[in-house]
């Protein structure tokens, strides 16, 4: 079992000298589980297509949905969409990333396998924008629950990196990028419904900073979509902290929260945690359920 963000990104040189031609990786990195577009290294990200939404919900009464990919730059791009089953993991430290199983055991609530893009593959010119739909064909004796799926949108630009009077007529270099956009898709068959519970709170000092982790698990046969709220209190009952995170929790999830210690006085607090699924991304779509809360007395010396 490996849990890693959700694919590598590459960005590869193209040195074509005569008639050879030598491909060389010159850098690598990943990039994380909710659509990330940027490269790191010593070549910036000149330009890139972009997808929207960053997640879809489909079900018995509407098996297809559709995204919009927008070129907004100068240069073609060529696109390819590819699906994988994986989902949001966390580690001791509450950091989350995107678990893409080596092998699976068949008991999984993959969707992949009959998720389908319409194109799949397609070169999307400049200024362009275009429809991808996705289209769920699942098989008649699917059990009752939610199925979930990871679409990999690759998109790849190449650039003339060395041209001029100045450079031998028998050289020329190229650069691809090719950025790697990583979306969720959740397909719902029958009833469904979520819940959370708070299995635990910890609390460390860490620094000038009270880093608190909070440990939960989803109930129901479907994804916790929604948000964790913490809100620290004085002595007198009054909020002298706010801090939102939004949560996807696909099994078990542990998340991290930092408060800033500078400026509060040394006494007696209290962490209050809500998670509730009152998310204005999506409407209509996100299951709705009972928030929970939780508090715990902290003492600040």
């Amino acid at each position: 079992m490996v849990v890693a963000l959700p694919l590598n990104q590459y960005l590869f040189r193209e040195c074509n000298t005569g008639s050879k031609t030598h491909e060389i990786q010159i850098m690598r990195r990943s990039i994380s589980f909710l659509a990330l577009f940027t490269v790191w290294g010593m070549y910036p990200l000149y330009s890139q297509a972009s997808f929207a939404p960053v997640a879809l919900f489909l079900d018995n009464n509407n098996r297809s949905g559709y995204i919009l990919a927008d070129n907004g730059t100068e240069k073609p791009q060529e696109v390819s969409i590819e699906f994988v089953f994986g989902y949001p993991v966390s580690d001791s430290t509450g950091k989350v990333t995107i678990f893409f199983p080596d092998s699976l055991t068949g008991t999984e609530p993959n969707a992949a396998p009959w998720l389908y893009a319409y194109p799949g593959k397609f070169r999307l010119e400049p200024y362009q924008r275009r429809k991808i739909r996705f289209i769920a064909r699942p098989p008649q004796d699917l059990p009752v629950g939610e199925y979930w799926a990871r679409p990999i949108i690759t998109s790849t630009e190449m650039r003339k990196l060395m041209t001029g009077d100045n450079q031998p007529r028998s050289i020329e270099a190229k650069v691809y990028f090719q950025i790697r956009s990583v979306l969720a898709l959740s397909y719902r068959n029958g009833p469904v419904s979520t819940g959370i519970t708070i299995q635990g709170i910890r609390a460390k000092a860490q620094g000038d900073s009270l880093v608190l982790l909070l440990d939960m698990k989803r109930t129901g046969n479907a994804a916790y979509i929604g948000n964790a709220i913490l809100r620290l209190y004085d002595s007198s009952g009054t909020v002298v902290k706010t801090i939102t995170k939004q949560i996807a929790v696909y099994y078990t999830l542990r998340r991290r929260f930092d408060i800033d210690l500078k400026g509060l006085s040394p006494g007696e607090y209290v962490a209050e945690f809500e998670l509730n699924t009152r998310r204005n991304d999506s409407p209509g779509k996100i299951l709705q359920s009972t928030p929970v809360i939780k508090t715990v007395a902290l003492t600040i010396p």
